[in-house]
C-alpha cells in the first residue's frame, strides 16, 4: 500500500468515526432532551388556608327574577358580563345598567355578605386593549369608574382564552388591571381553560395567575366520538393540572359545574327544561329519551363539590340562570341548593 492509499483510508476511517460520534452524541442529546421534558415537575407544599367559595355567574333572562336566588348559599356572585370596545371602552346601555343596579339592590336587601362581581369580556377586543397603551389606560379608568359608580366588590376578566402567541399580552393585561383592583382592596378573578389543551393554558404564565386573588377553572365539556359529556373524571384532571404542573395553590383554583346540558350536535338546554321535562332526569348524567342532552345532575354535582373541598378552593355554577326556581321541587333539585347542602355536610339524598 502506498502513501497515498494509506492517507485516503485513514481519512475514510476519520469520517466514518466522526460520523459515528455524532450519531451518538445526536442520540444522546436527544435523550437528554427528552429526560428533561418528561421529568415530573415537583411543587412546594401547598401550606395555605382554603377559603371555600360557592360562586355562581348569573344573566338576567325572562324566565327568572333575582327574588328567586337563595344568596344565603353564595360566597359570590358574577355578572356575566359585561362587553368592552378595542379602545378600552366598557358598553353598558340603560337597560344593562338597571340590571347592574337591581343585583346589587337584591343582594345588598339579602344581607347575605355575598360579594358582587362584573365579568369583562370578550377575547377580541382584550387582546386588542392589551396591545394599545391608550386602550389600557382607557380600561383601567372604566374599570374605575365601575367602583366609582357601583358597590361592587370586584372584577372577573373572562378572556376565553388567550393562544400560545399572546401570553405576554395576557399577562401585561392582567398586571395592570390588577393595580386598578387592588389599589381599590377589591377582588380580581379570570377565566382559564381546564389543562386539556396546554398550548392554551400554557399561555396564562405563573406571573399571571399570581395577581389574581382565584380563577375559575372551565373543566365543563369535552368532545368523545361526537359525545359530549361532563365526568368528575375530567374535573379531576384539570384541578390536578393546575395544581400539580403548574403548581397553584389550592385555595386559588375555583372548579366550574356547568348547569346545562350539551348535545352532540352542539345544541344546549338549561338544568330547568331538563328537569321540566322529565324530572328523574336529575339523577342522571345523560337525558333518558329524544335528543340525548349531557350534563351535570344531582350525584355528579356533588362528587365534584366534595372533591373540591379537599382538591380546589371553591365551585363556580355556570350560569345560575339556567338553576331550577321551580316552587314545587327547587327545595329538591336544585343544583345551587345540591352545592350548599355539601359544603354544609347534609349531601342531597334525593337520588339515593
Amino acid at each position: 500500500m502506498n502513501s497515498v492509499q494509506k492517507i485516503k483510508k485513514t481519512f475514510k476511517w476519520s469520517l466514518l468515526s466522526a460520523s459515528i460520534f455524532l450519531v451518538f452524541a445526536c442520540d444522546s442529546q436527544d435523550a437528554i432532551e427528552e429526560a428533561l421534558t418528561t421529568q415530573d415537575v415537583v411543587c412546594d407544599e401547598d401550606t395555605t388556608d382554603v377559603d371555600f367559595k360557592q360562586i355562581a355567574y348569573w344573566s338576567e333572562n325572562d324566565d327568572e327574577t333575582l327574588e328567586d336566588i337563595d344568596f344565603s348559599r353564595l360566597t359570590h356572585i358574577i355578572y356575566d358580563q359585561i362587553s368592552v370596545a378595542s379602545d378600552g371602552s366598557l358598553i353598558i346601555s340603560d337597560d344593562l345598567d338597571d340590571e347592574l343596579d337591581d343585583l346589587i339592590e337584591a343582594v345588598t336587601d339579602a344581607n347575605t355578605g355575598t360579594l358582587v362581581m362584573f365579568s369583562i369580556g370578550s377575547a377580541s377586543s382584550l387582546s386588542a386593549i392589551a396591545n394599545n397603551d391608550t386602550a389600557l389606560d382607557n380600561f383601567n379608568d372604566e374599570i374605575q369608574d365601575l367602583f366609582d359608580d357601583y358597590a361592587i366588590d370586584g372584577i372577573d376578566i373572562n378572556w376565553q382564552f388567550p393562544d400560545e402567541d399572546e401570553e405576554d399580552d395576557f399577562e401585561d393585561l392582567i398586571e395592570s388591571v390588577e393595580e386598578t383592583v387592588h389599589d381599590e382592596s377589591k377582588l380580581l378573578s379570570f377565566v382559564v381553560a381546564s389543562g386539556e389543551d396546554e398550548s392554551i393554558t400554557d399561555s396564562v404564565s405563573e406571573d399571571a395567575i399570581d395577581y389574581a386573588d382565584f380563577v375559575n377553572v372551565l373543566a365543563v365539556e369535552s368532545a368523545n366520538d361526537d359525545d359530549l359529556h361532563y365526568t368528575l373524571e375530567e374535573a379531576e384532571e384539570s384541578i390536578e393540572y393546575w395544581t400539580g404542573e403548574r403548581c397553584v395553590v389550592k385555595n386559588k383554583l375555583v372548579l366550574a359545574i356547568p348547569a346545562q346540558g350539551t348535545s352532540s350536535e352542539d345544541l344546549t338546554k338549561s338544568y330547568a327544561d331538563i328537569l321540566d321535562h322529565n324530572l328523574s332526569d336529575a339523577c342522571l348524567d345523560k337525558t333518558e329519551s329524544r335528543t340525548y342532552y349531557y350534563y351535570d345532575g344531582i350525584p355528579t354535582v356533588t362528587d365534584k363539590t366534595e372533591y373540591a373541598q379537599s382538591n380546589a378552593g371553591g365551585v363556580v355554577l355556570m350560569s345560575l340562570q339556567n338553576d331550577t326556581y321551580d316552587e314545587d321541587y327547587v327545595d329538591e333539585y336544585s343544583l345551587l341548593m345540591t352545592i350548599d347542602s355539601q359544603v354544609t355536610g347534609t349531601p342531597n339524598t334525593i337520588c339515593d
